[in-house]
């Protein structure tokens, strides 16, 4: 996100050893200055860290596999490191932000000292790229904010732009908020991901999205009408297709966190379904010679029948000889789907592999 000063004839950041690191008085008048809050980071693990055989060390392992637990935990990262890779390590001072003002107060006092900048808004990242040993984490969490609008037209657009039911989301939304506003509320579809605790507003739109309809609506960065982002000089722009174009291009696709810090976007919505439903289940072969027959009975029934606008999510093949089954559907009937999904029913009946 920024180009490295010099310093000590050396292209680095800053770090807490050196003398370009802020003063306490620095830190707490950029504290006193935000809507949010300011503090230092320590390790979501501390209490293992400490008393490894704990109960209360226990008590917080068990929690580590629910993703909404680690969006709770400024310092929290989806995975804690790869063997001889690397190790989650938290970022020295934690920005609880609560608006876009909030960022570009952090964004500059961070470029002005030369200190890295990591953002967290759920986490979804396995590379622990939410937290990062001698910097400043922007954490969108309490971001969550959602509006519908009936009428909405991209700043310095035309009325020719004009998106009827539109859908705002901050930089800390889930799906799961975006999705209760949109359809729970409102009756619409807004294209996204499967898994709730997923951010609307973070890496999955930033890096394409796609999603479980998106053989309908394209990808989650389709649907964006707008961005509003903080970019590298602290400044608060609005991108879209009128204005700030090369960066409203960008944000569709180029990856989270690249080109700024995304604080709210606005999506495009769609009407819900007139039916919807989900498949699920497995089906486990009784040899491999039987395996290899299911695949390929399955791939001619997902050919003739999945690719299309009905149907997303997956169908996994497995070890163990076992295919997975996670589907959607929109807009069909019960027995079309049951029609749908009869060849491979009939052919486990005749004994080759068996489902549950």
């Amino acid at each position: 996100m920024f180009i490295s000063s010099t310093y000590a004839g050396t292209s680095c950041r800053c770090k807490p050893n050196q003398d370009c690191w802020p003063k306490k008085i620095l830190w707490d008048n950029l504290r006193e200055s935000m809507d949010g809050k300011l503090f230092q980071g320590v390790s979501y693990l501390k209490e293992c860290i400490d008393a490894p055989k704990s109960e209360a060390c226990e008590t917080l392992l068990s929690q580590t596999t629910n993703p909404f637990y680690l969006e709770e935990q400024p310092t929290a990262t989806q995975s804690t490191g790869w063997f001889k890779a690397w190790e989650n390590t938290p970022s020295n001072y934690v920005a609880e932000v609560m608006n876009a003002q909030d960022i570009a107060k952090v964004v500059k006092f961070a470029k002005q000292h030369n200190i890295k900048i990591v953002i967290k808004g759920t986490g979804h990242d396995y590379l622990g790229r939410n937290n990062a040993p001698d910097s400043i984490l922007i954490w969108t969490h309490q971001m969550r904010a959602t509006q519908m609008h009936t009428k909405f037209i991209p700043h310095g657009c035309s009325e020719e732009h004009t998106n009827l039911q539109s859908l705002s989301v901050q930089a800390g939304t889930r799906w799961l908020e975006a999705y209760d506003m949109a359809t729970n509320k409102h009756n619409r579809y807004v294209q996204g991901g499967g898994c709730t605790s997923v951010g609307a507003a973070g890496g999955f739109v930033q890096g394409g999205g796609y999603g479980s309809l998106s053989r309908q609506y394209g990808s989650g960065a389709s649907g964006v009408l707008e961005f509003e982002v903080i970019i590298a000089n602290g400044d608060i722009v609005i991108a879209n297709e009128c204005q700030n174009q090369d960066l409203y291009w960008a944000l569709k696709g180029g990856g989270g966190s690249t080109f700024g810090v995304v604080s709210k976007i606005v999506y495009m919505t769609h009407p819900s379904s007139i039916t919807s439903g989900i498949v699920s289940g497995e089906i486990k072969a009784n040899s491999d010679a039987a395996f290899l027959k299911i695949i390929s009975k399955l791939m001619n029934v997902y050919k003739n029948n999945f690719v299309n606008a009905h149907w997303g999510e997956m169908i996994k093949i497995k070890s163990n000889n076992t295919i997975s089954l996670a589907l959607v559907y929109r807009d069909l009937k019960k027995p079309d789907v049951e029609l749908i999904l009869s060849p491979p029913r009939i052919f486990w009946r005749r004994g080759i592999a068996c489902c549950s």
